[in-house]
């Protein structure tokens, strides 16, 4: 393989993409870089014999050459300093096959990139004890040797994306230099080591997807980390309450705690981290209320709480977050009207879908382009109509499972099409309803979205003429000296466990299943519910 044409810029180039690995490096070490210097002969001696330990070596054919040595720029991967030493080796993606004993003998070596190659063994860096910046990602290494205890000076460690299964290695909390430490995508088991903390100096710590098994309680240590950027322990299986102490990471721009079993409130201890631009806390178990507190993260701009069992009202203290770009509230148990959104100029999309949220939905949240509002009680009509030259419609809509009806739709800008089919559920029950005749001849049906004891939806009720009054059931309209004979339920309603009958002359079968008091409905159709869980707080 010829040599690439200007190989150092390329792999200096390289390493500044990789967290600005360079700086990393003292001033003295970083001022002595010469792209201009001849390559030391012994330096040359060591990369001859790589290229022939590394079978496959995409640089083989420039590290192996036998002239005589040339200015470090002429070979790829490696930055040189004023003496012709290498101090750089960036031999990322290059096919390494076989053993890697040889580069120990490069022991000036203070930024190494070895990531994405097939290398099990990485025992041989031991002794490479002036490296600061060590990238180890997407290798095939099993198990990390305590050996590697012994690199002080490291600042960067990357072992993301490996075959890592045992607990999370104890000679990485002696490392206490460092400030960058990846440890995502490996299937690591068990707690964080206790002396975590030590890690006083870290700005970015990963630990997404490190493992199934990887969880626990954060060690107490661990609120020692108080220089803390970017904080990511997604997906894996950490529990407990989130510590209130993580307030005090006051540095913190991402946090991101989603996927795990984390329990209990949202500390309100959140609100003073100042600095903070993304909240993930999806999937995980935590209720209580939004604490209000979070309208203090004026930096924000994802917040992320879906699939919890979250309740209460939406805090309307939330639409001061003038950067808010993202909002998901997907899945709680949260109730009350939705807040007005109009001071939130750089909102683009809300998902509050399948909650217990009711009223009317401010013309705001269907403007955006995006928002997912179904499986609510909302009521009311909803108009679709081009505004200021941008269709509303064109947005991606998602009114599903309320009572909404649809009252104008922009043909011209928009189609002929509405976005929702159902979007007006609680109109389908009343077209149905008027075609098999219910109500009578002296009423008609009208939408409602009304929560009868927390456990049951009517969709629709009759609205009498004058002369006329509803029936106790609200399902039919009568002659005010009438007196209507209610249907009872029948002796083996089809009715799901957790649920009782209910006379219903709207329903086709002349009775309908709510749940029982201190359950809910999961699934339904137009006239009952079909299954009904217990609700939890």
């Amino acid at each position: 393989m010829a040599p690439v044409r200007d190989s150092f810029s390329h792999a200096l180039a390289l390493l500044l993409a990789s967290f600005a690995a360079v700086l990393l490096l003292s001033p003295s070490v970083r001022a002595g870089i010469n792209r201009d210097t001849i390559i030391d002969s012994s330096q040359l001696t060591v990369l001859r014999a790589l290229s022939k330990e590394w079978r496959g070596f995409n640089y083989s054919r420039a590290w192996s050459s036998k002239e005589a040595p040339k200015r470090c720029m002429a070979y790829p991967g490696i930055i040189c300093n004023d003496k012709g030493i290498i101090v750089g080796l960036n031999v990322s993606n290059t096919n390494i096959n076989g053993t890697i004993k040889g580069i120990s003998a490069l022991t000036a070596l203070a930024l190494l990139d070895m990531s994405s190659n097939p290398i099990k063994d990485v025992t041989p860096l031991a002794p490479l004890t002036k490296l600061v910046y060590l990238n180890l990602q997407a290798l095939d290494i099993e198990k990390a040797p305590d050996s590697l205890g012994n690199l002080g000076l490291l600042k960067h460690l990357n072992l993301n994306q490996n075959y890592l299964s045992t607990p999370v290695p104890q000679f990485v909390t002696g490392l206490t230099a460092l400030t960058h430490l990846d440890l995502g995508f490996n299937d690591f088991s068990g707690s964080l080591p206790p002396r975590f903390g030590n890690l006083k100096n870290l700005k970015k710590l990963v630990l997404s997807h490190g493992g199934d098994a990887l969880g626990g309680k954060l060690p107490p240590s661990f609120s020692a980390l108080t220089n803390l950027r970017d904080l990511y322990m997604n997906d894996n299986a950490f529990g407990g309450s989130i510590p209130a102490y993580i307030g005090s990471f006051i540095s913190l721009s991402y946090l991101r705690l989603s996927n795990n079993m984390f329990s209990g409130n949202i500390p309100k201890e959140l609100g003073q981290l100042k600095n903070l631009q993304f909240l993930g806390l999806r999937y995980n178990s935590l209720s209580g209320s939004i604490p209000s507190a979070l309208a203090l993260l004026s930096k924000l701009t994802y917040l992320s709480l879906n699939y919890n069992k979250l309740s209460g009202s939406i805090p309307k203290q939330l639409t001061l977050l003038a950067n808010l770009q993202s909002i998901n509230f997907e899945s709680n148990y949260l109730s009350g009207t939705l807040p007005s959104i109009d001071r939130l100029k750089l909102l683009t999309d809300v998902n509050v879908r399948s909650n217990y949220l009711s009223g009317t939905i401010p013309p705001r949240y269907l403007a955006l382009p995006y928002h997912s509002l179904a499986s609510n009680f909302f009521v009311g009509e909803i108009s679709y109509k081009a505004k200021n030259g941008s269709a509303i419609c064109q947005s991606e809509s998602d009114v599903d499972n309320n009572c909404l009806r649809l009252k104008r739709w922009d043909k011209k800008a928009c189609g002929k099409r509405p976005p929702q089919r159902s979007a007006d559920m609680c109109w389908t029950f009343c077209r149905a309803a008027s075609r098999l005749g219910t109500c009578g001849r002296r009423g008609a049906c009208v939408p409602a979205s009304l929560r009868k004891n927390d456990s049951a939806v009517a969709y629709a009720a009759c609205k009498c003429q004058k002369g006329a009054a509803v029936t106790a059931d609200n399902q039919y309209c009568v002659k005010v000296t009438k007196v209507l004979v209610r249907k009872p339920c029948p002796a083996n309603p089809k009715c799901p466990s957790s649920s009782t009958c209910e006379p219903n002359f709207l329903s086709p079968l002349g009775y309908r299943c709510a749940c029982q008091k201190g359950y809910r409905p999961v699934a339904e159709n137009y006239w009952t519910v079909t299954k009904c869980v217990l609700i939890q707080v």
